[in-house]
């Protein structure tokens, strides 16, 4: 007879609580998700709906010179409008009409920042621009359970009303880390910033780098050591209408003649929002009148040097070498005794860089124009028919720039009449004279500016990503009416840089509405 059937099986009864358990749990967190995240965005856009008009609105009461800071009169006048439209949009109830409750709890729930602050990004500490940020708070349902028991949600909208000339920076050091990110050389290199037209507003020193090392923010340049801004050598000289740093300025046996802030806000890149030019825009640029016309691909995409040029001999021992706008595929070498004469416009260098190879080189303004300097823009990137950049050919890669002439170095920032051929209603160039494409396979080739007996420049020098080295000469003839916005600069040269700031000349986008 059989034994009778005995299920060792353990009962599953139960578990499915264990599984249900879980799930709740899962689906608690889901619902914590979906409605506090969902009312955090809701807020958001209330905010954002009202933060953006009270920019607008706070904007109209910029001053016409668009200074560095405003009177007490003028803030006030840009907190009554931002908090207007904060309040109808139904924040801050019951607050006066500056909403100075709201102002000046910690953190704040409403700001309004001329310049704007670092929370601006690339508009930071620029002025003609104001900020308004909202920020509130809310409670959370689900997320209770996980210990999130109150949401903050904030919201920013900067707005521009630019008019006259907003460029009130002469020298910007990007780099937020390194130290001597700015700094001038050399013994008794003299560099002197002041306003090229009394009155002007402007001509200021900004680095950012917070580079302090056991030294504490203050409004002395002290000696001994490294510092963000960094006076090196026996007898340099710096003079300023105002010298902001984030970190500290330090200097040896040298002087900076200018009201000093240290640990001032970092201000953010102006130009990070502009387009470069479109290559296609460019006829293939020929190395002189009857020299080789430049190809993207192929024998003839390695630049112009050597016999590449034609020119004529235009003084003993000199040829001339007259150049126009297009895109260069491969750079320029410029020989011993070369003048490259540039008629006005853009030139694109796709590859190559550029570099005054011999001692007798120059680079100055056509003849028949009475000396003044021909109005251009150099941008300097790669040739976009080499993928293999960086660490592809030398000649399809974006190059360095090395325009240290012991001669003549004479060229200033591209106009509107120049910009013309391109076809843009308005160009968004205008005062650019040298552009080191940030977005290029080698951005941080550096860039060298100067003249040995005969400098002349003005415009703005962009190299978000390089430094910029700007000789100013050895006869102390030095004139550079330029702006520099690069990730470092270093000016060096033994003799006296004379640099009038005059806004009109540099890069100025008029800016008007909301931007950020």
């Amino acid at each position: 007879m059989n034994p009778p059937f005995v299920s060792h099986d353990r009962p599953e009864r139960g578990q499915i609580l264990v599984i249900v358990a879980a799930a709740m749990i899962v689906l608690l967190g889901v619902g914590a998700l979906v409605v506090d995240l969902g009312l955090s965005w809701m807020l958001r856009r209330d905010e954002q709906n009202a933060a953006d008009p009270g920019a607008i609105a706070a904007a109209r009461y910029i001053p016409p010179d668009n200074p560095l800071t405003v009177s007490a009169g003028v803030q006030a006048q840009m907190n009554t409008a931002a908090c207007f439209y904060a309040q109808q949009s139904g924040f801050f109830a019951g607050d006066d009409a500056t909403c100075s409750a709201a102002r000046s709890i910690s953190p704040p729930q409403l700001e309004v920042n001329y310049p704007p602050s670092e929370h601006a990004g690339s508009y930071a500490g620029h002025p003609g621009r104001v900020e308004v940020i909202i920020r509130t708070h809310h409670e959370g349902f689900f997320g209770r359970i996980f210990g999130r028991s109150e949401a903050t949600v904030v919201a920013g909208a900067v707005a521009a009303n630019e008019q006259g000339q907003a460029n009130s920076a002469a020298l910007v050091a990007l780099d937020p880390i390194t130290c001597k990110s700015g700094s001038v050389s050399g013994t008794n290199t003299s560099v002197i910033i002041e306003p090229a037209v009394a009155g002007t507003v402007g001509g200021y020193v900004h680095v950012n780098s917070e580079c302090s090392p056991s030294a504490t923010p203050n409004t002395t340049c002290d000696s001994g050591g490294d510092g963000a801004l960094r006076l090196d050598g026996t007898g340099s000289y710096l003079r300023a209408p105002y010298v902001y740093v984030h970190g500290t300025c330090k200097t040896g046996s040298s002087t900076l003649d200018a009201p000093l802030q240290e640990g001032a806000n970092r201000i953010g890149d102006p130009l990070a929002h502009l387009a470069p030019p479109p290559i296609a825009l460019f006829s293939d640029g020929q190395c002189g009148v009857g020299g080789l016309v430049t190809q993207p691909t192929g024998p003839n995409s390695k630049g112009c040097s050597g016999g590449d040029w034609a020119g004529t001999e235009c003084e003993p021992g000199i040829t001339c070498v007259e150049v126009h706008p297009g895109v260069y595929w491969g750079g320029w070498t410029i020989g011993n005794n070369m003048k490259i004469q540039m008629t006005p416009g853009v030139y694109y260098i796709a590859g190559g860089g550029i570099r005054i190879q011999a001692p007798s080189g120059s680079i100055e303004s056509v003849a028949g124009t009475g000396g003044a300097p021909p109005a251009v823009m150099i941008f300097n990137s790669d040739n976009p028919n080499y993928a293999a950049c960086p660490g592809g050919p030398a000649h399809g890669c974006q190059g360095g720039i090395d325009l240290l002439a012991n001669s003549t170095f004479k060229l200033s920032g591209l106009t509107e009449a120049a910009c013309a051929p391109l076809g843009y209603p308005v160009c968004p160039y205008k005062g650019l004279l040298l552009w080191q494409d940030g977005e290029g396979s080698k951005p941080d080739s550096v860039i060298k500016l100067g003249g040995g007996t005969n400098l002349q420049i003005s415009g703005t020098i962009y190299a978000p990503k390089a430094e910029v080295q700007m000789n100013g000469g050895s006869d102390g003839n030095g004139v550079a009416s330029v702006q520099i916005i690069a990730w470092r600069w270093d000016i060096s040269g033994g003799a006296q840089l004379y640099m009038p700031y005059d806004p009109g000349g540099l890069w100025h986008p008029q800016s008007r509405g909301l931007v950020h």
